[in-house]
């Protein structure tokens, strides 16, 4: 009877350490970003962190594990401080006083407010004509995608009718980008164009810059798509294109905007360097966790590597995840933002 108690209680430890152990060591190591590059890895998965100690925590309490239990609770409460925001927050930066709210001609618009839709659309994509199909019927004013290759160019254009092409930087890899606008949107664009240079930093892929105005303000915007941080001298290019961006935004006066496929979720270090002390702030925060990528698994196991991050003089009104399968490995970034005028 004993050996067969031992034997229990083992696999009660194995289980409730291979949860909550495991994902209690990860969580730590996630904030050591700044040290390493690899440890930085470890930060994106604070969601994923939090439901296996959740676990582990359950299976204490009901075997008395009391020790592990307050551990677990610890370790819980620390990555529960670093995501709760994002849930529950509430950023009195998005007030809608003061922003333009009269209906645009087509109705989808208004002249002080811009929907955006973000999409990275992968380059390999088979479902391309039901992407399409999602642009012309989303009601985006402005439309930026990435992973466009020229042969994703000539079937957007051929297949978004309602749109106008406002620049292009196409690429046989998966860095390529594009930028439409709706043909009937009351707002204007200028000074669109693709840069591999930002704020005097050579990035090495193409972002797009714009300007764009609304109610008589001017909004500067940027898309990029950053390189995937997934060894040394690609977590250092990385970490120079977020760090491009924070100086493109510090030299930035009035509105402006960075959205894009950045390869970073909010909790980890290259993140935190882009919006700590800075002029952008994360649009998430209110609109729960943004679990973007990949989408073959359920949402909640993912994590969130789409982005738009807005200065002060921006306002995000609504902001939503496209849900649809539509054949690429990210889901869709659709926002609305406005702009007050003063």
């Amino acid at each position: 009877m004993n050996k067969r108690k031992t034997v229990w209680q083992s696999i009660i430890t194995g289980v409730h350490f291979s949860m909550g152990g495991m994902a209690g060591i990860a969580s730590v190591l996630g904030f050591g970003g700044g040290i390493m590059w690899a440890l930085d890895l470890f930060s994106h998965f604070r969601t994923q962190y939090l439901m296996g100690l959740l676990l582990a925590m359950m299976i204490c309490l009901c075997f008395k594990r009391w020790r592990s239990l307050g551990i677990y609770a610890v370790l819980f409460g620390l990555n529960l401080w670093v995501v709760w925001p994002y849930v529950v927050g509430v950023d009195a930066r998005n007030d809608f006083s003061g922003v333009e709210m009269r209906d645009s001609v087509s109705g989808v618009n208004s002249i002080g407010r811009v929907k955006i839709l973000h999409f990275n659309v992968l380059s390999s994509n088979k479902r391309r004509g039901e992407l399409i199909d999602y642009i012309n019927e989303s009601g985006a004013a402005l439309v930026f995608l990435q992973e466009v290759t020229p042969a994703w160019v000539m079937e957007v254009l051929k297949g978004c009718g309602n749109y106008r092409l406002e620049v292009e930087g196409s690429r046989d890899d998966n860095f390529g980008i594009m930028m439409l606008v709706r043909k009937d949107w009351r707002g204007k664009v200028s000074n669109a164009r693709w840069e591999t240079e930002v704020a005097g930093v050579d990035v090495k892929l193409p972002v797009i810059l714009a300007d764009v105005e609304m109610s008589g303000r001017k909004v500067s915007m940027m898309s990029m798509h950053t390189i995937p941080p997934m060894g040394l001298k690609s977590a250092g290019l990385n970490g120079r294109q977020l760090a491009a961006a924070r100086q493109w935004s510090d030299g930035k006066v009035g509105a402006h905007v960075l959205i894009g496929d950045l390869n970073a979720t909010s909790w980890s270090y290259g993140f935190g360097a882009l919006v700590d002390g800075g002029k952008l702030r994360d649009s998430t925060v209110g609109f729960g966790w943004g679990l973007s990528w990949p989408t073959g698994l359920p949402c909640w196991i993912g994590i969130g590597l789409d982005h738009c991050l807005v200065s002060d003089e921006v306002v995000v009104m609504s902001r939503e995840l496209v849900d649809e399968r539509l054949g690429s490995d990210h889901r869709g970034l659709l926002i609305e933002l406005g702009v007050r005028v003063e």
